[in-house]
């Protein structure tokens, strides 16, 4: 049988040592994890940054129909960016019919802009058969190659996607 007087208790400094190495231990292990969460949101953040870089210019290339029949659209193109745009491709269309595809050179109601340079804003013409009455409103979708050389569509009602 062991009496408590046989066990070795230590002594005050030891114990001190030892209470002082668990709080640092803990102070160490709180920390850590604090700074993972601080990281991560910075990571978050960056990352937002970069994505938000690489539309600035994509933001600045828009269209607008300016007069309309049902045969022609006639409109303008604007970058109002400091850097050149390529390959626009403009497209009328019925904006109530819900566009799910991005304009081509291919598709009917186009017309191809190879150019614009710096704080350009062209007119164009579309020609075709254009959906005109009363319950119809006109409306532009564009796809372009920004200076860095992602593609982008610009839908009618604004909405902008980076395209692979």
């Amino acid at each position: 049988m062991i009496d408590g007087n046989d066990i070795d208790w230590g002594d005050a400094g030891g114990w001190a040592q030892a209470i002082g190495n668990l709080a640092i231990w803990t102070i160490a292990v709180i920390t850590l994890f604090r700074d993972r969460k601080r990281i991560a949101a910075l990571e978050r953040e960056a990352e937002e940054s970069r994505q938000e870089a690489t539309r600035t210019q994509a933001k600045l290339v828009s269209a607008w129909p300016d007069q309309w029949s049902a045969e022609r659209v006639a409109g303008r193109c604007l970058n109002a960016s400091s850097e050149p745009v390529y390959q626009v491709v403009v497209r009328a269309l019925d904006t109530g019919t819900g566009q799910t595809a991005p304009p081509t050179r291919d598709h009917r109601r186009t017309t191809f802009i190879s150019l614009m340079r710096p704080m350009e804003e062209l007119p164009f013409v579309v020609t075709g058969d254009i959906p005109v009455g009363d319950n119809v409103e006109v409306g532009l979708d564009l796809v372009f190659q920004d200076a860095a050389g992602l593609r982008w569509w610009r839908q009618s009602d604004g909405t902008l996607t980076r395209r692979a």
